[in-house]
């Protein structure tokens, strides 16, 4: 990657630092602002990857627009055309070209009720206690539906679906279906859970803004949160940001955000 971008002066520039690649192990992630660019940086990716005898996998790589539907040029690499596609599955993550989270956030919820249903024996087991099966449910299934959450935007549908999820699995755990006419603070009263899902949550959130803000230097991760994107916007009215969400729930101004942590 050094060899491809000695002399790149492309990307997207963050808080005056231009941000042209992500890279985890083998998986690659190339940024550019338009298509002309972002195909001039994958042939400079490939010439530098063939010199040093890998080469790229044109099957496994696609192109993304974030913010549009796509419809650009196609890039054709090796006379084969790159995939465009609207959403794609990175590091264990759904990423969209919306750059919502409401698809991951469905995605990761409908992972762990199908997890919950597979462990249906235990929750019928009465000689398993009822505080372990409450332990289990903390241990096994809510890791499943939360994995990432601390770096996501949630809506106010999102809170809510995430809460009704909760009241799911306690349901499922007791065995008490619709039907029974259980109210939801009943049930809360009979499990009498230590913390919320939806509080669960807001501490991810809340330690990992914790997390960045401690780190030493210029990290990439406090350049993205604190920095600001150059360009325009669509019209309209602006998205809530992850930073946002932070002073919603602490109800302070941001610098008094960083004192805290």
């Amino acid at each position: 990657m050094r060899r491809a971008l000695d002399d790149w002066d492309g990307g997207l520039s963050v808080g005056g630092r231009k941000l042209s690649n992500l890279r985890y192990a083998d998986d690659t992630t190339l940024i550019a602002t338009d298509a002309v660019e972002l195909k001039e940086l994958l042939l400079k990716v490939k010439a530098a990857s063939e010199a040093l005898g890998l080469r790229v996998n044109v099957s496994k790589t696609k192109i993304m627009t974030v913010g549009s539907d796509g419809n650009e040029d196609p890039i054709i690499v090796d006379g084969d055309e790159v995939e465009q596609v609207t959403q794609f599955n990175f590091l264990g993550s759904l990423v969209t070209s919306s750059g919502g989270c409401s698809m991951e956030l469905r995605r990761r919820v409908a992972m762990a009720k199908s997890a919950m249903v597979g462990l249906s024996k235990i929750w019928a087991d009465r000689g398993i206690t009822k505080a372990t099966k409450k332990r289990l449910v903390s241990a096994l299934i809510f890791p499943i539906a939360t994995y990432g959450y601390e770096s996501r935007t949630l809506t106010k549908a999102d809170r809510y679906r995430i809460n009704s999820f909760e009241m799911w699995c306690w349901r499922c755990m007791l065995r008490i279906s619709w039907t029974m006419k259980r109210t939801n603070d009943s049930i809360l009263e009979e499990i009498q859970p230590e913390k919320s899902l939806p509080f669960l949550v807001q501490s991810q959130i809340l330690s990992y803004f914790g997390h960045i803000v401690r780190r030493e230097g210029d990290s990439l991760e406090k350049v993205i949160m604190q920095g600001s994107f150059e360009g325009k916007r669509k019209p309209g009215r602006p998205r809530t940001r992850w930073i946002d969400q932070l002073k919603s729930m602490i109800s302070c101004p941001l610098q008094e955000l960083y004192n805290l942590a």
